[in-house]
């Protein structure tokens, strides 16, 4: 009984000194007593806060990488090539690289139309995601090895990734011509040019179409000369006359309507340039510049 007393005592006397001390702390300076505790709650408050953001951005971080996505389109057979499927094709990728969920697309087109399709994307598409569009035969299996070759190139940001030669990564040419408005482009026709020809599909054209491209039967972009009595008409449509010389600026030029521009690229790509320059309501200087550049 006595030591159990002994004990109580002792413990009471250790409590009693410890209150003192803190009392004695808070009696001499209470101001700086109070400064002290609300320092230590304070630095308390920080680090929990600091460590509750660190562990919020690292789950924003986690989620939005587990997010990301790459878009797969055109795995459907497309038999439909006319400009507004073309510019609803355009506006369905702008919306998908625009999502920030998006790390990229993947479009697979018929490998015949392959090097149209790729040059009106690389006018219309911007290349601020990668846009990787695989050549596809219809008719045989899909290209799934082309595929998961894209799809590492785009998650892993390029890094030791090798494309297939025929697989073509979207680049903006020196001209993009935003469609995201467009539901169809300007009917533009294209007229080959050849021996002996009277120019009625060209009058026919300026009643019916929106431009033309004249294919030029030499390399030195010389029309016939029912075309050359045309061209130099005032009341005639946005015309282009391609040829296959090397140098567009050593052309001679006629003297024709100042609404006709020369160009070596494709007629084909010719035409989709001038639809769209047309749509978006360019000046003669700079169709004449694009296709130069083009």
């Amino acid at each position: 009984m006595i030591r159990k007393k002994c004990c109580l005592v002792a413990g009471l006397s250790l409590i009693i000194s410890l209150m003192t001390a803190g009392c004695s702390n808070m009696v001499k300076n209470p101001m700086q007593y109070i400064m002290d505790e609300d320092e230590t709650r304070q630095g308390d408050d920080v680090t929990k806060e600091s460590e509750s953001s660190d562990d919020k951005e690292q789950k924003e971080t986690s989620e939005e990488q587990t997010t990301k996505e790459v878009c797969i389109l055109g795995t459907d057979k497309r038999t439909d090539y006319s400009s507004k499927a073309m510019v609803s094709i355009a506006q369905e990728i702008n919306e998908k690289l625009e999502d920030n969920t998006v790390q990229g697309v993947i479009l697979l087109q018929d490998k015949n139309y392959i090097e149209d399709i790729s040059y009106f994307l690389s006018l219309t598409v911007k290349d601020d995601k990668p846009l990787i569009i695989i050549p596809r035969d219809y008719e045989g299996d899909e290209p799934v090895e082309y595929v998961n070759q894209a799809k590492a190139y785009i998650t892993d940001n390029e890094a030791d990734v090798v494309l297939p030669e025929d697989v073509i990564l979207n680049h903006n040419t020196s001209v993009y011509y935003d469609i995201s408005d467009a539901k169809d482009l300007p009917d533009v026709t294209i007229i080959y040019d050849y021996a002996g020809s009277t120019g009625d599909d060209y009058i026919r054209a300026i009643n019916k179409c929106d431009g033309a491209v004249i294919v030029s039967f030499s390399d030195t972009a010389e029309v016939s000369y029912a075309y050359g009595e045309y061209l130099s008409d005032k009341n005639i449509i946005p015309t282009v006359i391609a040829c296959g010389i090397s140098d567009i600026g050593s052309i001679e030029e006629k003297e024709y309507n100042s609404d006709v521009s020369y160009t070596n690229i494709s007629p084909s790509k010719a035409r989709l340039l001038l639809m769209l320059s047309l749509n978006s309501k360019e000046s003669q200087e700079q169709r004449n510049k694009a296709f130069q550049q083009n």
